[in-house]
């Protein structure tokens, strides 16, 4: 049966949940080994994971890989240095409509038992969250827990293969923007924005066209479900502001005046991909994004 994890994330929690992804050190700066760290490594594909911070159970995560081993792969955190090693998980969020505070979990006696127990325990004996990253809890502690916020169990575990290492880090690096995707939009795309011409690498983004949330792994890798855009464009077209038809004329949300597609950098007249950039795979991803935003 999958198993269920408590991570407390803080300050950390948005990278995380924006980047699909659990991380943390493998040892401290001085070369010690931490339990909350090394559990890391018991994760399992369809394992849940409930995710806690500022206070509240805010999603909660269904883990799609073993652990790799990767740097740090944001800014945001405690001090870090490339010695103290990390491992990464990746993991698909669902956040939650309605928090769990932390007075809702405690308040349940029996959850609060089980959260002060065992050899990782989430809780002090005061009730107060320990200061650590992830904990193993209690089947019984995850279904108490699914219960506060009216979460659906865990799926039966599957005979799906997991994620090798090398389809870990190339999904890493093409949640962020990075690696092998990136490197194949800027060639595609001959290193600028093909709406505004901007061809300064360090203010292109590679964007996916059917959002990372929605698309399945092999869409999140895919060129095809990929623009490279200028940042202010990338934005406008991550939320819907702008879209692409079928043969690449660009379509403009009411929502948007001329005044901002100015400021963005956005074409005032009509526009219209290459044709080139338009292949089949690349137009149904547009199609999808259209239907999306209702553009």
């Amino acid at each position: 049966m999958p198993s269920y994890y408590w991570v407390n994330q803080g300050g950390t929690f948005e990278e995380e949940r924006k980047a699909g992804l659990l991380w943390a050190p493998e040892r401290t700066s001085t070369g010690s080994r931490l339990v909350h760290w090394d559990t890391m490594t018991e994760l399992l594909p369809e394992d849940m994971v409930f995710n806690y911070a500022n206070g509240a159970i805010r999603a909660y995560a269904i883990v799609n890989s073993a652990a790799v081993s990767m740097m740090r792969p944001y800014d945001v955190g405690s001090p870090y240095s490339s010695a103290q090693g990390g491992r990464v998980v990746m993991c698909s969020y669902r956040t939650l409509r309605s928090p769990i505070p932390l007075t809702a979990v405690t308040a349940n006696e029996a959850l609060r038992v089980e959260l002060q127990s065992g050899r990782n325990p989430v809780l002090d004996r005061r009730g107060a969250v320990a200061q650590k990253y992830l904990c193993a809890i209690s089947p019984i502690a995850g279904q108490l827990v699914a219960s506060l916020g009216d979460i659906s169990p865990p799926p039966t575990k599957s005979p799906t293969p997991a994620l090798t290492p090398t389809e870990v880090s190339r999904l890493v690096d093409a949640r962020l923007g990075q690696g092998k995707f990136r490197d194949e939009l800027l060639i595609e795309f001959n290193g600028k924005c093909p709406v505004t011409g901007l061809a300064i690498p360090d203010l292109l983004r590679a964007s996916h066209i059917k959002a990372w949330t929605q698309a399945d792994n092999h869409e999140r890798l895919d060129r095809n479900n990929g623009l490279l855009l200028a940042a202010g464009v990338d934005a406008a077209f991550d939320k819907g502001y702008i879209a692409f038809s079928d043969n690449g004329e660009l379509l403009v949300s009411s929502r948007l005046s001329l005044f901002h597609r100015t400021a963005l950098g956005i074409p005032t007249g009509t526009y219209t991909l290459q044709r080139e950039f338009i292949t089949p795979q690349r137009r149904q991803h547009l199609e999808f994004h259209r239907a999306k935003y209702g553009l």
